[in-house]
């Protein structure tokens, strides 16, 4: 609750989406719910590494074949 709290509060911010495969409740990340907290390990050069986001929306689609369900969360970033 206080980290929603502290993020809430204000300052540059942007919405980012992030599809990634549905794990199970074993594996991590598992089922991103709106209202979590969420640590992103970011990989991408140029970039500040880690970051949190609040999420705010999860879809989830599923298709045929192999890791075939995947869920699109869009997190509130502050900066």
């Amino acid at each position: 609750e206080r980290g929603r709290n502290e993020l809430a509060k204000g300052g540059h911010q942007s919405i980012t989406t992030i599809e990634l495969p549905l794990t199970d409740t074993n594996t991590a990340p598992g089922l991103i719910e709106p209202g979590m907290l969420v640590e992103v390990q970011d990989t991408l050069l140029g970039e500040s590494g880690d970051w949190q986001g609040l999420c705010l929306r999860t879809h989830i689609s599923a298709s045929g074949g192999l890791n075939a369900v995947i869920q699109s969360v869009e997190l509130e970033r502050h900066y």
